[in-house]
């Protein structure tokens, strides 16, 4: 399928509802999702409603945030101690027992890290951002003439540090880490195996990263893509919303029907 093809969440809300076989363990992304895409990741803060409306729903099902960014500042961002986190596509969970399984290339990402801000420091507006267990560069306030002087740092960083480490492409970024099979679509099911069978997934998200979730539950629950409704791009979603505005309106409702 692809995005514009896909019928609206909002739309189809009882639809989606009966899709699911069970109380909704409820999974989403940070930017994009719950946070609309901004200039700079520092900006991208969830408004007191959409916290209100999540703190609401954990009283009533599994709420997990699964996101690229660190899980400390996840946590840190939205504040509900209620809520689980998985950072660094779901490679750092905090839920007790949680594996670890890139801790062993922590070496390599400092050494990356190294790399790409000597490699990077003189062009202006290019970002790195380290996390926990893993290293991004952005190139979102970066002349367009100049994007790929970013591009192909990243791409040379990576060639250094082969085979430990590999690229996942973002949205004007590229982040390097630990080369292991291990995705949102793997935190997402580990998390499910530990809540029970009696919960089915209920995945939001925007970005390419979020495709492997949708494929992961596609079996035993819903994936809902952030998108322009116009985009032509294919997806494992079953469903659409088309910013993090109407994200918040499916939430509210979901946690309306939801006891």
């Amino acid at each position: 399928m692809t995005v514009d093809t896909l019928p609206d969440a909002l739309d189809h809300f009882d639809a989606v509802m009966d899709a699911l076989a069970a109380k909704p363990a409820l999974f989403v992304d940070y930017d994009g999702t719950l946070t609309p895409i901004v200039a700079h990741p520092d900006l991208a803060i969830p408004s007191p409603q959409a916290k209100q409306v999540l703190s609401s729903l954990a009283r009533r099902m599994p709420v997990a945030v699964i996101s690229g960014r660190d899980r400390a500042e996840l946590e840190r961002r939205i504040g509900l101690p209620e809520l689980i986190y998985a950072g660094c596509h779901g490679l750092d969970i905090g839920l007790p027992g949680a594996p670890a399984p890139a801790e062993a290339f922590r070496p390599a990402i400092d050494a990356a890290e190294a790399s790409l801000r000597a490699r990077l420091s003189g062009l202006q507006g290019a970002l790195v951002e380290r996390k926990a267990l893993s290293v991004a560069a952005h190139w979102r306030q970066v002349e367009p003439a100049r994007a790929a002087e970013v591009r192909d740092a990243a791409a040379q960083v990576l060639a250094e540090h082969a085979p430990n480490l590999t690229a996942i492409p973002g949205k004007m970024v590229l982040e390097l880490r630990p080369a292991l099979d291990w995705g949102k679509g793997h935190a997402a099911l580990w998390l499910l195996d530990r809540l029970g069978a009696d919960h089915a997934p209920l995945f939001l998200g925007d970005d390419v990263t979020d495709e492997d979730a949708f494929r992961a539950i596609a079996s035993r629950g819903i994936g809902i893509v952030v998108a322009d409704p116009t985009d032509p791009r294919p997806t494992a979603a079953s469903f659409r919303l088309p910013d993090p505005a109407a994200v918040l309106a499916f939430l509210e409702r979901l946690g309306l029907v939801v006891g």
